[in-house]
């Protein structure tokens, strides 16, 4: 065999092992990405359930709000109304639960308002709690002042991870809760879905599952 030939050889055999390591890094991405959801009330079984939506999702994250005036956290809370009066509106409600240091709330946050912009005057509440606070007799309590409304919500919702939003239709009936870093594409479609009254196209936490009503008001 000639040099020449050794190194096409060679250079096939690294181009193929690139291959390989972007596809798999790519297949962890869409398992990670798809972990947790339910698809049309189906188990999503795999990552080419979202590929689709993936596919066309802007890799930047800042993209998805180009000119959109951000507010912080404790801002959104702050304008928030009452959330008891927000589920008795008779409208949809998007109950946002953030925390000041929570890395993924940061990056959902700039997403969950460009959705809010869009929906302005389209009969859906969105509400922003700000749980930075730790309970009482926790080492952060000196931190963040404790607050018992938020914390008997959070408690209502079963947060048990943030960011936790809680998507709660006109009859304050809880349909599901994204939480974590979701996809924009996601989150919008289930916004517009719940703002319809339609069934969500993406269910991922559910737990009023097995109780006898999911009335959040009942609860």
């Amino acid at each position: 065999m000639t040099m020449a030939r050794v190194s096409r050889s060679h250079g096939r055999g690294r181009a193929w092992v690139a291959a390989i390591a972007v596809a798999a890094a790519l297949s962890l991405e869409l398992l990670k990405a798809s972990e947790g959801f339910v698809l049309g009330r189906r188990a999503a079984l795999g990552a080419a359930s979202l590929l689709p939506i993936l596919s066309t999702k802007v890799p930047a994250a800042w993209a998805e709000t180009e000119g959109l005036q951000l507010k912080s956290i404790k801002e959104l809370a702050a304008e928030s109304k009452k959330l008891d009066d927000a589920l008795r509106s008779g409208r949809p409600v998007v109950v946002d639960f953030s925390a000041a240091w929570c890395g993924d709330c940061k990056a959902m946050a700039p997403k969950l308002q460009k959705i809010r912009q869009e929906m302005a005057g389209k009969d859906v509440e969105f509400i922003t709690l700000d749980v930075s606070f730790a309970g009482p007799g926790q080492d952060m309590q000196f931190m963040f002042p404790y607050d018992r409304d938020t914390d008997k919500w959070a408690r209502r919702f079963k947060v048990d991870g943030l960011p936790h939003v809680a998507l709660v239709d006109s009859s304050h009936r809880v349909q599901t809760a994204l939480v974590g870093d979701v996809p924009y594409d996601i989150m919008q479609a289930d916004v517009e879905a719940l703002r319809k009254g339609k069934e969500l196209p993406y269910v991922m936490y559910d737990a009023f599952k097995n109780r006898a009503s999911n009335d959040i008001l009942a609860n």
